[in-house]
């Protein structure tokens, strides 16, 4: 196989020198003439380049060699050989082929990560894609800035197993959370594990500050303390749905079909009292009079009730409670509305919908209201 001829210049007759600058200006003639022909290059001539910019870019320094990585990062066929290397140089050389070049593959840029570590990951994360493999090996061995610079990517995809190791690793890192909670696709139930743990650093900080005390004063003031400061715990993962649904979002979703409780759940993320409430009115089937009163009425009895007949977590009832404006002064007791919510009997609650179903709405509610409140009563 010969060379490509480029100018008459047979590559193979370019010779490296002991001077560096001498071989740097080499380097930069005949990176010249593969830019100049690369679209139509055949992959043979691609090797030769490959193998001749490879041997003389050995003998360049840093600074020449980034220069080289910067001008060869955004080519679809550059050598791939001389790519790798390049990849694998110190991160000066490494980044602008790390975080742009498509000629290296999810398994180069998984040998590069395992290999190099820390500053190669964080390029890496840079890239306008990564896959779910790729993405697993820089959750699995990244440190924490990396984790942060991975989930910022918003191109960037997770697998589910890749999703559980990040929230697992979140549990100390509130920023990483409210970042994390912040991704559209983060999947439900991962969301709510974030919430989860959130809550649970709140209780821990109040437990440990509270001390050596009796333990229903130590319950009380841990259960306030923890609602108190749920909000400003997780508050930036109730910014994940950005603007607040159009009005008529739960009613469109209801027409096509599609509304679920994962709709429910992001109303009252988003705090939009109108879609939440609507939403469970449509999914519950209740009469206006009573579906007003769900999310209204200060009284958590109905609430429990709908939810429980439409078989929601805790998390999405404890999202929608946040709706909700009690009087002040009135005891919180989310530890014994959450076991008594847990005990409810479905079938039960689906009986007392069926039951406000078939009630006048003008004088129903009290009835209503007294049956969902010895219902739900834990």
């Amino acid at each position: 196989m010969s060379a490509a001829p480029a100018n008459g210049l047979d590559l193979r007759s370019a010779s490296a020198t002991l001077d560096p600058e001498r071989n740097a200006e080499t380097v930069r003639r005949i990176t010249d003439l593969f830019l100049r022909d690369c679209e139509r290059l055949r992959d043979d001539h691609v090797a030769v380049f490959d193998e001749v910019i490879g041997m003389l870019a050995s003998r360049i320094e840093a600074h020449a060699r980034a220069e080289l990585a910067e001008r060869l990062a955004d080519v679809g066929n550059a050598p791939p050989g001389l790519v790798r290397r390049l990849a694998c140089d110190e991160i000066l050389v490494a980044r602008p082929i790390l975080s742009r070049s498509p000629r290296l593959t999810d398994g180069d840029l998984i040998d590069v990560a395992l290999a190099m570590g820390r500053n190669h990951m964080i390029a890496i994360t840079e890239r306008d894609s990564l896959s779910e493999a790729v993405t697993d090996v820089l959750v699995e061995h990244g440190d924490q800035v990396v984790l942060h610079a991975t989930v910022r990517n918003p191109r960037a995809r997770f697998s589910e197993p890749g999703y559980g190791r990040l929230v697992s690793r979140s549990r100390n890192d509130e920023a990483l959370q409210v970042v994390l909670g912040e991704r559209p696709d983060l999947p439900l139930h991962r969301l709510k594990e974030l919430i989860e743990q959130a809550k649970s650093a709140v209780r821990q900080k109040l437990v440990a500050t509270l001390g050596e005390r009796s333990a229903a004063a130590v319950d009380d003031a841990v259960e306030a303390g923890a609602a108190a400061g749920y909000s400003e715990a997780v508050g930036g993962l109730f910014q994940r749905l950005g603007p607040n649904p159009s009005p008529g979002d739960a009613a469109q979703r209801a027409a096509r079909g599609t509304l679920t409780e994962t709709d429910v759940f992001n109303y009252a993320l988003a705090g939009n009292v109108a879609e939440a409430s609507s939403a469970l009115n449509l999914l519950a089937r209740l009469p206006p009079a009573f579906a007003e009163r769900i999310l209204a009425d200060p009284p958590d009895d109905l609430l429990l009730i709908v939810c429980r007949s439409l078989d929601f977590s805790w998390e999405t009832v404890e999202a929608l409670r946040r709706l909700k404006k009690p009087p002040p002064g009135t005891p919180l007791h989310t530890g014994k509305l959450r076991s008594g919510y847990e005990t409810l009997n479905k079938v039960t609650a689906q009986r007392v919908i069926r039951f406000l179903r078939a009630r006048d709405p003008a004088q129903g509610v009290g009835a209503a209201n007294g049956l969902a409140t010895m219902v739900a009563a834990p």
